[in-house]
């Protein structure tokens, strides 16, 4: 009865608090996991949850909305450590304050928006992605798929005049899920992963490398706890998600 009593409880008990966005992109509330990937971190958001949903903001705008695992024990905890009471749940901005139009990224990664150039990231060169303006945000969607966001370089007033500005959708974009591989360091201390040759380190030889993959960098975790962030230089696609099972040997620049 008492975790129903939880599941019910009203808006009033919601909190609110802000946290920075580590470089993984993973993002911890009270054991809750909140993804919005590597291309978000260092961005202040406002985290508005409750028993039933957790919404995230960034400029004062709902990017996500996702399902809470919080109960009344974890509100109370986060209000203990500073989160404050919370007003009505966040809602999205109306429709016609939304403009999408579609690019395409150039060999460089990057695409023009009116007089302006957004880096989509070089693993995108070539691909048509649509760029979606809201408030002080630009999401860069491909596949339909948000994959990277970025403070929005163009004037509210001047959007609807871009060249192939259509009005967007009132829902938040969808954030991918993190790609997650593994890799064995080889006895030099270095791991092959989309072609592209990184040194973790000798002392590290041997362990399992986990590898969250990011449109242009690479967080890496050896299995004692260490991370470190490492820049994607490549765009070949990853086809081997498992630490391959080879004795001690050297990485072969074959594989991905």
């Amino acid at each position: 009865m008492a975790a129903e009593a939880g599941n019910t409880q009203p808006a009033s008990c919601a909190v609110e608090l802000d946290r920075v966005v580590p470089p993984s992109g993973n993002l911890w509330v009270a054991g809750q996991q909140i993804w919005l990937g590597p291309p978000m971190t260092g961005r202040l958001i406002r985290i508005w949850a409750d028993t039933q949903r957790v919404h995230v903001l960034a400029g004062g705008h709902r990017i996500k909305t996702l399902p809470s695992r919080l109960d009344a024990r974890d509100l109370a905890r986060l209000r203990a450590n500073g989160a404050v009471p919370a007003g009505a749940p966040p809602l999205p901005p109306p429709s016609g304050g939304i403009i999408e139009i579609e690019r395409t990224v150039n060999a460089s990664g990057n695409i023009s928006v009116g007089n302006h150039v957004i880096s989509a990231g070089s693993p995108l060169a070539g691909q048509r992605v649509t760029v979606r303006l809201d408030g002080p945000l630009a999401h860069i969607l491909a596949g339909g798929t948000t994959v990277r966001t970025v403070a929005c370089p163009v004037p509210q007033p001047a959007r609807h005049r871009l060249r192939g500005a259509r009005a967007g959708t009132a829902g938040p974009p969808h954030l991918s899920a993190p790609l997650t591989v593994r890799r064995r360091v080889s006895i030099r201390g270095a791991i092959m992963i989309g072609g592209q040759r990184i040194q973790v380190g000798l002392p590290h030889a041997g362990k399992t490398a986990v590898i969250t993959v990011g449109s242009d960098t690479y967080q890496i975790t050896v299995e004692d706890g260490i991370s470190f962030t490492a820049p994607r230089t490549t765009s070949r696609d990853i086809k081997r998600h498992k630490a391959s099972r080879y004795p001690d040997r050297g990485v072969h620049d074959g594989q991905c």
